[in-house]
């Protein structure tokens, strides 16, 4: 019998292909090389432009229709079986980690989970459906009223450079780091990963920013430039082609700075005794400029929808580039039943995954199926996206 291999499920926040597809040494050095040594899917796109329904999609395998999270209803319901449920149930440790605001309890995200950590804490898991509508948006002020408070005390100087261009990637990674050394079970585990880095505001420190900026640009100049999506994107402000290339520099710098983070990740998690499938992928993408936009609300463009998707481990193993259609919610793609026997599979599979099929749980009613992301359903994504179009919030 195989032994079952760990999982872990990292998303890079907001990065979208554009900057990361193919992945490029010189400035994501571990996406490439685990592209390198695993398989990149270069043509991977998200089921929606922004963070609460791709998630949502992510964690139960359907679209937005299907799951109900999008913009006018902010929670994901009780009612779908999670991939956290799908592994607790076959005895994996669960722990998730998620430094976005709307990855969290609150939300609906932490079912399934016996470990749940936000950026600034690390609880148990509870029964997040019991949630009031009231509560959850306490919850949810109370944090925009965190941000709102650290962004005037960056803006005024009141925070030093490693508080003020530090996402939350440091703590996690050390978080983890020690998590790993110190389990003493021998079940494997199933661990997601939200990192936050590449999403507005683009506060890169000065050692990765100045490593993208124009030659005759300063970083205290680009750490100038407005950074307001919305406002943008409703005309209550002007970008110059100028500062439009200091933003995408920034961007691409905390591209670069999420690249370091997932480095030390990737140390810990396939330097484990237990082989572990690491999954890297973005959530949603960014215009920065792009079709007249900041950010990725008001628009289904490529910008926003196509992602990064590097499988590694098992049999992703080899540096395959992968160039079908896919989609990162296909990773816990529904099944009535068992799946189907190795023989049975369908010819256009576009990766051998007779090892997932025999070495990831597969639950009386759902299962991670098929890892290897062919799904015909893509074709329906266009439907599905213009349903909460005039609904994206982040």
């Amino acid at each position: 019998m195989i032994e079952r291999p760990n999982i872990a499920i990292v998303v890079l926040d907001t990065a979208r292909a554009k900057d990361t597809v193919p992945a490029n040494p010189t400035v994501t050095p571990t996406l490439a090389a685990l592209a390198e040594s695993g398989t990149e899917y270069q043509n991977a796109f998200s089921s929606a432009p922004w963070t609460l329904p791709s998630h949502a999609s992510l964690f139960t395998g359907t679209y937005p229709t299907e799951h109900g999270a999008h913009g006018d209803h902010t929670y994901l319901d009780g009612s779908l079986r999670t991939i956290a449920d799908i592994f607790r149930e076959a005895s994996y440790e669960t722990v998730g980690v998620s430094n976005n605001t709307w990855i969290t309890d609150e939300f609906g995200f932490s079912r399934g989970f016996e470990t749940f950590r936000t950026g600034r804490e690390c609880t148990r898991s509870s029964d997040s459906s019991t949630n009031s509508g009231l509560e959850r948006s306490i919850t949810k002020l109370k944090r925009s009223v965190h941000t709102l408070a650290m962004r005037t005390a960056r803006q005024r100087g009141f925070l030093d450079s490693q508080q003020s261009t530090d996402d939350g990637g440091t703590q996690t990674t050390d978080w983890i780091e020690h998590w790993i050394s110190d389990r003493t079970t021998q079940d494997p585990f199933f661990l997601f990963v939200n990192y936050i880095e590449p999403h507005a505001e683009y506060r890169p420190s000065r050692k990765y920013a100045e490593r993208f900026l124009p030659a005759d640009a300063t970083y205290e100049e680009a750490m100038a430039v407005r950074q307001d999506p919305r406002g943008y994107d409703v005309g209550q402000y002007d970008l110059s082609d100028r500062e439009l290339a200091l933003l995408r520099a920034l961007y691409r710098a905390e591209i670069a700075s999420v690249d370091a983070y997932l480095g030390r990740l990737a140390d810990s998690l396939l330097t484990n005794e237990r082989e572990t499938i690491l999954v890297v992928m973005g959530d949603h993408g960014e215009n920065i400029g792009d079709h007249g936009l900041f950010g990725h609300q008001y628009s289904t463009h490529d910008t926003v929808l196509h992602v990064p998707l590097i499988v590694h481990g098992g049999a992703f193993a080899g540096g395959k580039s992968n160039t079908q259609l896919v989609q990162p919610l296909d990773l816990p793609q529904r099944c009535s039943t068992q799946p189907e026997s190795t023989h049975q599979k369908h010819a256009s599979s576009s990766v051998d995954d007779q090892y997932i099929r025999q070495s990831i749980p597969k639950p009386e009613s759902r299962c991670l199926r098929s890892i290897s992301l062919h799904n015909p359903r893509l074709q329906h994504s266009k439907r599905d996206l213009e349903s909460f179009q005039t609904s994206s919030k982040e």
